[in-house]
């Protein structure tokens, strides 16, 4: 599997892919979904809403924030597991680019046994993002769980 990072930018104006692609796409809990224009190379997409915040044990933000969760987490595995197969090229995509969606993109690699160092290199992952992500692999199941026998 390939993964892309993008921002709401590209994915507004239309990022191009020319082989089929999986969408994930995390907008800020004041923001509304990202909007996607029409492709026949987006087969399948999900959304998922929470800040680019991680939590600090001692530090009580002025805001609340609404950060990623288990449940998040998780669902970026059942939604990779349900369309398991059916393309290699996973965008995952954040306002802008930095944290959330690299974090995603590193976690999912790593994971995978894919090359993720880049994602760091060229990226500020978000700590609690990429944990998150790892946890729900490995609690879920791994990959058993990702690549269900039989497929």
């Amino acid at each position: 599997m390939k993964i892309r990072i993008a921002n709401r930018n590209e994915i507004q104006s239309g990022i191009l892919m020319r082989r089929p692609y999986l969408l994930i796409t995390i907008y800020d809990s004041d923001k509304e979904l990202v909007w996607l224009p029409p492709t026949t190379m987006r087969l399948h997409w999900m959304g998922m809403s929470f800040d680019d915040a991680e939590p600090l044990a001692g530090f009580i933000p002025t805001n609340t924030p609404k950060y990623m969760n288990s449940y998040h987490a998780n669902e970026v595995w059942y939604f990779l597991r349900k369309h398991w197969g059916k393309c290699d090229h996973l965008v995952v995509q954040c306002e802008q680019g930095v944290s959330r969606s690299p974090a995603i993109a590193a976690a999912i690699a790593v994971c995978l046994k894919l090359p993720s160092e880049h994602f760091w290199q060229e990226h500020q992952p978000n700590q609690h993002v990429y944990d998150l992500v790892q946890d729900a692999f490995d609690r879920l199941g791994g990959r058993d769980f990702l690549v269900p026998s039989g497929s």
